[in-house]
């Protein structure tokens, strides 16, 4: 018989017009500008202005990580659970070697605002911001040299699948691939007045790019050609993530996510049940992700956004899974949650690999507060 001691993961289901985990703000903050996980425990989420907010459990705690710098931050990149930057206004770049707890201001030699930052290993990467700057290291930051883009357009976002193919995009349909490593730019722009907000490939071949008025691309050979995807939105599309060419996501104004299992052929609306303008998305595999945007909304999934679930305890908007007890157990919990309007609830118990245990409740359930013993 297969033995269940210590911590569970307990899983809150109602079966509600919400799909995403409103998580409340660690801190009081205005703006969640970038989020990057580079496992399932450890993430950081950036602050336009202030500390940054560093999990080591998935989101049930989150701790402020002051970088001492007054600029506003944009973007954020990890390429393990030491070595990170992030990078904002006036040029400034900072560069952390021990997860977030100490921070280094290196010289990027320019006053440019920075929009994004993406590094292929510990020792190469790049920036990219206003009037079409494109900065390169190949030594972890310790020097930056510019590159020529070949145009004085914003540049919103950068991806790389290894450190010689790349693209970034930009404000005015500005697209522009490298396949050396960034020493030459050449253009793969779009006859277009919207803006390109973010980009992201999942091999040479095979990316998207979305952008202002629900601008969904699609290239299939490597950005020679871009194919418009219907996403059933006008709002602004800022961040796009696929964890492989079939599953992606997508988020932006109103708190719209959009979610596709076919490449992008089609893109279904996820309920989030907020209005914030979500920044951005990133996913650790097909289950884990974080959106996160205005007025520091941050949100998460547990299963790509198929479902209402919060792992652990936390507060769901106006609904609240508590933290189960005695925990570790053996034999017996009990679980309590609140729900502030009556429906169909599932309570299910799953172990720390995702395997369905139990299910403790399946049926209707009065608003108000409720409790179950497993065993």
């Amino acid at each position: 018989m297969k033995t269940l001691i210590t911590n569970l993961v307990f899983l809150l289901a109602l079966k509600l017009n919400a799909q995403w985990v409103l998580v409340n703000p660690p801190i009081s903050v205005n703006n969640l500008n970038s989020v990057h996980f580079v496992n399932n425990n450890i993430g950081w989420i950036l602050v336009g202005t202030g500390p940054l907010l560093k999990t080591t459990n998935g989101g049930l705690n989150w701790v402020q990580q002051p970088h001492g710098s007054f600029e506003t931050f944009l973007s954020l990149y990890f390429v393990s659970s030491n070595i990170g930057w992030i990078v904002g206004t006036n040029g400034t770049i900072l560069k952390t070697i021990d997860g977030g707890t100490n921070w280094i201001s290196q010289n990027s030699g320019v006053t440019t605002t920075f929009q994004d930052v993406f590094f292929i290993n510990s020792d190469i990467g790049w920036v990219v911001g206003n009037n079409g700057i494109i900065l390169k290291t190949t030594d972890g930051g310790n020097s930056w040299v510019q590159q020529t883009s070949g145009t004085t357009k914003w540049l919103y976002s950068i991806h790389f699948v290894d450190q010689n193919t790349g693209w970034v995009v930009g404000n005015e349909g500005a697209i522009y691939k490298t396949t050396n490593g960034g020493n030459t730019w050449l253009s793969q722009s779009i006859a277009t007045f919207q803006a390109n907000n973010s980009v992201y490939f999942v091999d040479s071949n095979t990316g998207w790019l979305v952008g202002s008025q629900g601008l969904i691309r699609k290239t299939t050979n490597g950005g020679q050609n871009w194919n418009v995807q219907a996403s059933g939105t006008v709002q602004p599309l800022n961040s796009v993530f696929f964890i492989n060419a079939d599953k992606g996501w997508t988020v932006g104004g109103n708190g719209q996510i959009y979610f596709t299992t076919n490449g992008g052929n089609t893109w279904n609306l996820q309920s989030t049940n907020v209005t914030n303008n979500l920044r951005s998305v990133f996913f650790i595999n097909e289950n884990s992700g974080w959106a996160v945007g205005q007025d520091g909304c941050a949100l998460y999934t547990n299963n790509g956004g198929v479902t209402f679930v919060r792992e652990g305890g936390g507060l769901l908007n106006d609904f609240i899974l508590f933290q189960n007890y005695p925990n570790p157990f053996n034999p017996s919990t009990k679980i309590s949650w609140q729900m502030p309007v009556s429906g169909h609830t599932t309570l299910k118990v799953y172990d720390v690999l995702g395997n369905e245990v139990a299910t403790l409740v399946d049926e209707y359930r009065e608003a108000g507060n409720h409790e179950i013993e497993f065993n």
